[in-house]
C-alpha cells in the first residue's frame, strides 16, 4: 500500500467512523463509541505508560510527539499529566477532530503531515510516544516512521512505541486442513514496471478443518521468471472471519509488479505464518502470466473502503531492534501489552535515543 492510498483510507475512516477507526473493538462500529468513554481510554492508557516508565526509573520528558494522535484522545491525556504535547497524523480529517476535542489547552496542539517526513527539526522532543499506530502500516511506512520518531527526538531522550512483533499461532494446522482452491476474479492483462494492482482473489478452504481467523492464514504471491522466483512476496491479506470447509470467502491483494520489463507468473498461494506455504502441503497454486510493460508507473488510485476492515501489520522484533541501533539508539526494555488484541503478541518498546 504507498503512502497515497494509506492517507485516502484514514482521511475516509477520519470522516466515517472516527472513534471506531482509532480504538476499533467489533461493537462499537457505525458510531458505537459514547465520546467520554472513548477519551477515557486514552486516560487508562497514560496511566499504564506512566506505570511502565516508574517500574523501570524513567521519564518521558516535558516535550512529547505523540505519532498518530488520530482525534487526539492520549494526546490530550498526556498533557493533562503535565507534558506539551504535539500530536502528528497522516489523516487531516482525524487533525481536525482532534483539535475541535482538544481539552488540554495550549498543552497540546495537533498536526497533520504527509506520511513520509515529520515536519519538525532534529531533536525537537524530549520525547516521542506512539501507541496502537505502526501496526496499521505498511511495512516500509513503518520503517520511515520509526526513524522519523528517533530523528526528531533530542539525545538521552526516550521514544515509547508499541508494536505488534507476530501472530499468536495457535498451532500448526494440520496438513490435511491446509489445502485451498484459489479463483481470481479480476485478472490484469499488463501491469506497468514498479506499479501496483489490486487481485480479487476467491479462496475456498478445501482441508478437513475450520480455518479460524486470526491463526495466521494469509494470501500472498510469488513473482516467477522461469523457474526462478524473484520476489517471495509483496503483499498480504488476511482472513477477516473464519472459514469452514467448502466455505469460500474474497480477499483483496495489493501486489507490485517487477521494475523490469518482461513476461512474469504471478503466483498465488495461502501461508499459515511462521508455519507452511500452503503448496507445501500439496495445495495447488493459482498462477497468471502477467506482462509487465515499460512506462511510467503512476499510483492506482482506488476508493477508500473502511468497511473491509483495519489492516494489521507485525514488525519483527529483530527489526525494531537493528532499526534503533542503526539510527544510534538503544532498546532499555520491552513490556508485554495487549494493544494489538488477543492474534498478536504486541510489545511496547522504552528506547533511549
Amino acid at each position: 500500500m504507498s503512502v497515497e492510498r494509506l492517507r485516502a483510507v484514514w482521511e475516509e475512516m477520519g470522516t466515517r467512523d472516527p472513534l471506531w477507526a482509532v480504538f476499533s473493538e467489533p461493537d462499537r462500529r457505525n458510531g458505537g463509541w459514547e465520546f467520554e468513554e472513548f477519551m477515557a481510554t486514552g486516560v487508562r492508557n497514560a496511566a499504564w505508560l506512566h506505570r511502565k516508565l516508574a517500574d523501570n526509573g524513567l521519564e518521558l520528558g516535558e516535550r512529547l510527539l505523540d505519532f498518530g494522535c488520530g482525534v487526539g484522545r492520549l494526546s490530550c491525556a498526556l498533557a493533562e499529566r503535565g507534558h506539551r504535547v504535539t500530536g502528528v497524523d497522516i489523516s487531516r480529517s482525524m487533525v481536525a477532530l482532534a483539535r475541535r476535542y482538544n481539552r488540554a489547552g495550549a498543552r497540546a496542539e495537533f498536526h497533520a503531515y504527509d506520511g513520509r517526513t515529520l515536519p519538525f527539526e532534529d531533536g525537537a522532543f524530549d520525547g516521542a510516544v506512539s501507541l496502537v499506530v505502526l501496526q496499521h502500516l505498511p511495512p516500509p511506512i513503518q520503517v520511515t516512521a520509526l526513524v522519523e520518531m528517533l530523528r526528531v527526538v533530542a539525545s538521552g531522550g526516550l521514544v515509547v512505541l508499541q508494536v505488534p512483533v507476530a501472530p499468536r499461532v495457535p498451532g500448526p494446522l494440520p496438513e490435511s486442513a491446509s489445502r485451498a482452491q484459489l479463483r481470481v476474479l479480476a485478472v490484469p492483462e499488463h501491469i506497468l514496471a514498479g506499479q501496483t494492482a489490486m487481485l480479487r482473489v476467491e479462496v475456498t478452504n478445501r482441508g478437513d478443518a475450520v480455518w479460524p481467523a486470526g491463526c495466521g492464514i494469509l494470501l500472498g504471491n510469488h513473482w516467477r521468471s522461469g523457474q526462478r522466483m524473484l520476489v517471495q512476496d509483496d503483499g498480504r491479506a488476511g482472513l477477516t472471519h473464519a472459514v469452514e470447509p467448502g466455505a469460500a470467502t474474497v480477499l483483496e491483494l495489493e501486489v507490485t509488479a517487477p521494475e523490469r520489463p518482461g513476461n512474469y507468473v504471478l503466483e498465488l498461494d495461502l501461508v499459515q505464518e511462521l508455519v507452511r506455504w500452503f503448496a507445501d502441503a500439496g495445495s495447488p497454486v493459482a498462477r497468471l502470466e502477467v506482462e509487465v510493460t515499460e512506462g511510467a508507473s503512476e499510483p492506482v488510485e482506488r476508493p477508500a473502503d473502511p468497511d473491509g476492515g483495519i489492516e494489521m501489520h507485525p514488525m519483527p522484533d529483530s527489526l525494531v531492534r537493528e532499526l534503533v541501533q542503526h539510527c544510534g539508539a538503544r532498546v532499555l526494555c520491552a513490556v508485554q501489552d495487549n494493544f494489538a488484541g488477543e492474534p498478536w503478541h504486541s510489545r511496547t518498546y522504552l528506547i533511549r535515543r
